[in-house]
């Protein structure tokens, strides 16, 4: 395995050197348990430089000897709700954007049974899965003659969080929102809106210098659909709103901050109404790491839709290794 080498003569390494460098062993190690290295992008001793906007599949491990983002990195299509981890031995520069939004877990589909059927929740962020922290964030689909809308994403706050790198992978992406409730009138027309996804998760382990000076990282959640109206008889509720997703960087060097946006996806619109029918209730927004609660999915006025609920954002982690 290369590892930096932090020796300070060819022959003799003092206690700290020594223990400095089983760190890095450990932490590639605890790594590599979690990822096998993509086969297309694991440049272990090449320096890349990404001027240009190049994408990436989420939810790989990457890693480079160093790597200077002045343009656009997306990463995209991978499995939902795993992290991107990327590793430089040396040191990462972003000027330019990484963008890993709505990479996170899915939100409720859009409901088009019609006839007053409850939205469609979206998807949890709790897990067992050793990539994962505990986690629980959904937002709740919407109903139809509720007392209220679509049950708001709560987050179930873990005991650890990132904050060496044995914690490393206590970094959750966001839920996603709940679908909105369909009006109650037969039909797909008056359909409930699709909850928004939740934002990606992304962990980088820099063993060098993080510079992020000019730079942005990205893992905002999506926002709801708005619902469907059936000819100004009723309106399907809006989906809620995606959670943000999380950011963890870790460095061994030093570490200048880059601009984060963990933030999460608003509530989409419930659709009009105007005839005899109900419309249906919004969907609840997800919750993420930031364990802020979400907001509830609005109720139906009349024939009108509800609105979707916002959900809450992530939440960015930075410390040395």
């Amino acid at each position: 395995m290369t590892i930096p080498n932090t020796f300070t003569n060819n022959t003799n390494a003092d206690a700290d050197e020594i223990n400095a460098n089983f760190k890095v062993i450990d932490i590639l190690s605890n790594v590599l348990s979690r990822f096998t290295p993509d086969t297309t992008y694991n440049f272990i001793n090449n320096d890349v430089t990404i001027s240009g906007s190049l994408s990436l599949t989420s939810g790989k491990y990457y890693r480079f000897n160093s790597l200077d983002i002045s343009g656009t990195l997306t990463l995209t299509g991978g499995t939902p709700g795993v992290p991107t981890v990327i590793v430089t031995d040396g040191n990462c520069t972003i000027s330019g954007t990484i963008t890993n939004t709505g990479t996170g877990f899915a939100g409720g589909a859009q409901q088009n049974s019609g006839s007053g059927a409850a939205g469609n929740n979206g998807t949890d962020n709790f897990t067992t899965n050793s990539y994962y922290i505990y986690g629980k964030g959904k937002g709740g689909g919407g109903k139809i003659n509720s007392t209220g809308g679509g049950d708001l994403g709560t987050f179930t706050q873990f005991s650890t969080e990132p904050s060496s790198f044995t914690s490393l992978f206590n970094c959750l992406a966001g839920a996603g929102g709940g679908g909105g409730g369909a009006g109650s009138k037969s039909g797909s027309l008056n359909y409930g809106g699709a909850g928004g996804t939740g934002g990606g998760a992304i962990i980088i382990i820099c063993l060098g210098v993080f510079n992020g000076t000019g730079g942005t990282i990205n893992v905002s959640g999506t926002n709801g659909s708005g619902g469907g109206s059936d000819s100004g008889e009723c309106g399907g509720g809006g989906g809620g709103g995606g959670a943000g997703g999380t950011i963890v960087i870790a460095y061994q060097t030093s570490y200048t901050a880059a601009t984060y946006n963990v933030s999460a996806g608003t509530g989409g619109s419930g659709a009009a109404g105007g005839g005899a029918y109900t419309g249906g209730d919004g969907g609840g927004g997800a919750a993420g790491q930031s364990g802020t609660n979400a907001t509830v999915g609005g109720n139906n006025s009349g024939s009108v839709g509800g609105n979707g609920g916002a959900g809450s954002a992530g939440k960015t982690y930075a410390f040395q290794i």
